[in-house]
């Protein structure tokens, strides 16, 4: 015998079911994509504030001795380069300080020691140039002291931080 069975199998329930696990997963997608979104943008955020600092950083080393504080001799030219750009008319009263013998105050008494006096010798040169000066130590035992505002005579100047690095 032969014979045909038909069968109708009601299509709606199964279609409501797949619609509803297709908006699950639609929706459990967005929401882990949103959360990948979400770290991305942290992680971005938190990589740009390193290199900036880094490169705040890295621009300061190139401009300023770390250990002293003063500009280095790139620091140095660049800065009276700006000042003279700015007013060329205005001349600077330019110092050069070097230490006689500080190797043998670094071999006497240490590097940490000379070190010490370096940093003693760039702060006080600062207090007595002023503030408008521009003081950088240029090598080892070398300092550069240029005066932009010098009311007096160079003679007294010059004397004024000798005196001071004479102490």
């Amino acid at each position: 015998p032969l014979g045909v069975l038909e069968m109708y199998v009601p299509y709606a329930p199964i279609e409501a079911d797949v619609n509803a696990g297709l908006h699950r997963m639609y929706r459990m997608l967005a929401i882990g994509l949103a959360a990948l979104w979400v770290v991305l943008a942290l992680i971005s955020v938190s990589t740009t504030k390193r290199l900036r600092k880094q490169s705040d950083r890295l621009s300061y080393l190139a401009h300023y001795d770390d250990e002293f504080g003063l500009l280095n001799r790139m620091g140095f030219a660049n800065e009276m380069a700006q000042r003279l750009s700015a007013d060329p008319q205005r001349a600077p009263a330019v110092a050069l300080v070097n230490v006689s013998r500080f190797r043998e105050i670094n071999d006497a008494l240490g590097r940490s020691s000379g070190d010490e006096v370096l940093l003693q010798l760039g702060r006080r040169l600062a207090a007595v140039a002023g503030d408008s000066a521009v003081v950088g130590r240029l090598g080892g035992d070398e300092f550069g002291v240029a005066c932009f505002a010098h009311a007096g005579d160079l003679e007294t100047w010059a004397a004024e931080l000798q005196a001071a690095v004479t102490e």
